[in-house]
């Protein structure tokens, strides 16, 4: 026991012994016998979902039991990813997917783009994280459209940023970019600022970025090579200037798997706007994707590869991947191969919704089971 000097003491010693303690700081999932109990099943979907603690509705269920029953979890699943506070679990997906947070780390050269402000910045990143949201658990697109879609939640400032007319759905400022050639989540303006450096835009990051993060390629590092720097030649494009890549034997095999994929999304800049021209030369934007579903394909522009990536079978198993890697926080084992395997399956052969994929994923017991270290 302990005898505080006053009232004021016992309640900072109060606060200090909460802080610190380790039912405070961390969410256990001790399980049983390999499985998560009522009340962890429970938490793992409410703070995947929601980010906080079960409502009364969960606490209740898991204080039956009845969460544990594949009918009573599945409804759940559905009802907290329809319900608003799902746009933090689904901002939480999008960032992981996209990447699209680095942006804001990313400095660009303001002499170059003055209309790139702080506002600007940050409302690309609203924009992406709304969209998500908007998409998925209000429009309920499916995969094609997560490519072809042309509009975004996003605001007014941002929408004359882009040179786009909005408009208002309920709650929602809509920008709507059917004017333009931007489209799905790769005509996000984070995206593609995200991917580039303070100057110029960089297609060594953007094709690494669709091979890596979109087709969950393992793309080698380069070892014992000597890679000289990008020269800064004034009167060459940014195409012209990487091209040294694949002009090197020792980068060719590696290179023309990537840059072919960065050289078709040149029609963005570094800071997400669409342009037709790079140091003063007509745009060249085409582009292609070597042996993607045992084909080659030939694109021109973001809009063009979005076209692709709709399509793709490998595209649809890298994102239940994805998805699989966020809703477990961890990698996926062995032992996740085939529930792995059996939901891409389901979601190449039907014509599911994004949102559908993602229940199937959280309520699979895949993930309800923890394996000691």
């Amino acid at each position: 026991t302990y005898a505080a000097e006053s009232p004021a003491t016992g309640f900072e010693v109060l606060v200090q012994a909460l802080l610190s303690s380790s039912n405070f700081l961390y969410r256990a999932e001790i399980g049983a016998g390999g499985k998560l109990t009522a009340h962890e099943t429970a938490q793992a979907l409410s703070y995947f979902l929601w980010g906080t603690v079960p409502d009364d509705e969960l606490r209740k269920l898991a204080d039956s039991g009845a969460i544990l029953t594949s009918a009573t979890l599945l409804a759940q699943a559905n009802r907290l990813l329809a319900d608003p506070r799902a746009k933090i679990g689904l901002k939480e997906f999008a960032d992981a997917f996209l990447r699209y947070d680095v942006m804001l780390t990313v400095p660009k050269d303001a002499a170059k783009f003055p209309q790139y402000t702080a506002d600007v910045k940050n409302a690309m990143a609203l924009e992406a994280e709304n969209s998500f949201d908007y998409w998925i658990r209000v429009k309920g697109i499916k995969f094609e459209d997560l490519f072809t879609v042309d509009y975004s939640a996003g605001s007014a400032a941002l929408g004359n940023f882009y040179g786009a007319q909005t408009s208002q759905d309920q709650d929602v400022q809509v920008i709507n970019w059917a004017n333009q050639k931007r489209r799905g989540v790769l005509g996000l303006g984070s995206v593609m600022a995200s991917l580039a450096n303070t100057t110029d835009s960089n297609p060594i990051k953007r094709g690494t970025f669709v091979r890596e993060h979109l087709l969950c390629e393992i793309l080698p590092q380069p070892t014992g090579l000597d890679i000289p720097p990008v020269p800064v030649t004034p009167g060459l494009s940014t195409r012209e200037r990487f091209a040294a890549h694949t002009a090197v034997a020792s980068c060719k095999a590696c290179h023309v798997r990537i840059d072919s994929v960065g050289f078709g999304m040149e029609d963005y800049d570094a800071v997400g706007m669409i342009r037709d021209n790079d140091a003063g030369k007509a745009l060249d934007s085409s582009g292609s994707i070597v042996d993607l579903d045992g084909k080659d394909h030939s694109f021109n522009g973001v809009d063009g590869i979005s076209a692709v990536l709709k399509d793709s079978e490998r595209a649809k198993r890298c994102f239940v991947l994805q998805a699989f890697r966020e809703a477990s926080g961890r990698f996926e084992t062995a032992g996740d191969v085939c529930a792995i395997r059996a939901i891409a399956n389901d979601f190449v052969q039907k014509d599911s919704t994004l949102a559908d994929v993602l229940i199937k994923i959280i309520t699979n017991p895949s993930l309800l089971k923890r394996k000691g270290l």
